[in-house]
């Protein structure tokens, strides 16, 4: 007789363990008695890390980041929703890891209480620990609107439960703090309790959640750059047209001649010539060209303008 029949004889079936089961049972040839066979209970494998809590971690999902399971997000949700959410839950479902991040909500409520919130938090990671092997229990980040401090209060209860239930606790308030104490505002958006980019990608490497590479674009799917738009191409006949046009315009714009000054390029050199001629031997004023005298003591004070060619009358052939 096996050792399983034996356990048969002297204890009912239902006190048997349960992984015990018995799968059948069938007569032997040549034997008026029925021998039974109990094997193992095939123990389902738990698989797979799920992350719930509040909107805290609602900008993390599988689309942005390598997760088992799509994080359960309970916006608004206190330690009492997010129990609520996990006993909803399909009773088949069998976790390797469940990381909590929740509790910030109660502690900013007008009726916080401390003790209620340590046993609803007390609730929670014996309701979680019903479904999966490991608790993660993720520190609450500050807040703005706590004026009263209760986040330091709570994080202080949670962490004191992880280490009586030898449960991980992650601490995420230094991270979000600057050295001086305040609140790290460049992790949050405006309200200052939700985080923004730059805070969730801290969160997560706090989680130890790795982000999603992001793909690389193909060279033929890039968008040109708007300051880099192709220019337009002419045909031959038209370039012809435009080169031919641009140099006859050229042409007559270096053919035209002021009808006061002449070339201008010339009447510059030759008034520069004619001063440092003049200047050689004769003082002359800088304001008015006229000799004798210097601007110091010129009775015109400023640079005289020729009103025939509104330049300066010291270097102009007509004045």
């Amino acid at each position: 007789m096996s050792r399983f029949n034996s356990i048969l004889t002297t204890e009912p079936v239902s006190d048997i363990n349960d992984d015990l089961v018995e799968i059948f049972c069938d007569d032997q040839p040549g034997s008026s008695q029925s021998s039974r066979s109990l094997k193992p209970k095939e123990s389902k494998r738990s698989t797979g890390t799920l992350l719930i809590g509040s909107s805290i971690i609602r900008d993390i999902n599988k689309n942005k980041f390598i997760l088992d399971t799509d994080p359960i997000c309970v916006r608004g949700g206190k330690t009492n929703d997010i129990t609520q959410r996990l006993l909803a839950l399909p009773k088949d479902t069998e976790l390797k890891n469940i990381i909590i991040q929740a509790g910030s909500n109660d502690c900013c409520s007008s009726n916080f209480e401390s003790d209620k919130f340590n046993e609803d938090y007390k609730i929670l990671v014996a309701t979680a620990k019903s479904v999966c092997e490991n608790v993660v229990i993720s520190g609450m980040c500050p807040r703005l609107d706590d004026s009263q401090g209760n986040i330091v209060k709570g994080n202080e209860r949670i962490k004191q439960i992880a280490n009586d239930k030898n449960f991980l606790f992650i601490d995420n308030n230094f991270n979000f703090r600057l050295l001086s104490g305040a609140i790290d505002m460049s992790l949050y958006n405006r309200d200052g309790v939700h985080l923004n980019t730059k805070g969730v990608a801290k969160l997560v490497r706090n989680l130890d959640i790795t982000p999603k590479e992001k793909p690389e674009i193909q060279d033929d799917l890039r968008r040109t750059p708007v300051y880099q738009k192709p220019r337009r191409q002419d045909n031959t006949n038209s370039g012809y047209a435009h080169s031919h046009r641009t140099q006859k315009q050229a042409g007559e714009t270096r053919g035209r001649v002021h009808p006061h000054l002449g070339d201008s390029k010339q009447s510059r050199s030759q008034g520069y010539s004619n001063h440092s001629n003049v200047s050689n031997n004769v003082k002359l004023c800088w304001y008015c060209g006229e000799k004798n005298h210097t601007s110091s003591v010129c009775r015109h004070g400023a640079p005289v303008i020729c009103h025939r060619c509104n330049g300066e009358a010291k270097s102009c052939q007509m004045h």
